[in-house]
């Protein structure tokens, strides 16, 4: 079944619901991101200083 065709067969509120779900998600990894950027900096602060 092709990616296409399996969004088709979705209703547009389930559509939606996965939408929302993925947005999330993303909003967790730029976290995390962020989080882990500043982790890798702090040693560096502390070394530096």
């Amino acid at each position: 079944m092709s990616t296409t065709r399996r969004y088709e067969d979705k209703t547009k509120d389930q559509l939606i619901n996965e939408l929302a779900v993925l947005r999330q998600r993303i909003a967790e990894l730029e976290t995390s991101e962020t989080e882990r950027k500043r982790a890798e900096e702090e040693p560096r602060i502390t070394e530096g200083t």
